[in-house]
């Protein structure tokens, strides 16, 4: 997906983009830098979701936003991640 990204963002001259691959669940990236946090499909595939939306909700700067996208009916298992956000 990087690959096929970069070769797109190649084609199209567009250079202020800067990939990078890391643990989605612990981002390597400054705190409270962002002003969005965007996640769509990804949080239910981590081990600890809970404690991947404490460390997203981190890097999120004061008044910024944090946007989750997800399907389906909620389960159980995201009363913990409610109570997080």
């Amino acid at each position: 997906m990087v690959e096929a990204t970069t070769a797109e963002l190649e084609q199209r001259g567009i250079a202020n983009v800067d990939l990078q691959v890391m643990d989605a669940s612990a981002p390597a990236l400054p705190q409270a830098s962002f002003d969005i946090v965007a996640s769509s499909l990804v949080i239910f595939f981590l081990p600890d979701p809970a404690g991947a939306l404490v460390n997203w909700l981190e890097l999120v700067a004061p008044g910024g936003r944090l946007g989750l996208a997800q399907f389906g009916a909620p389960m159980g298992v995201w009363k913990a991640g409610d109570a997080v956000v």
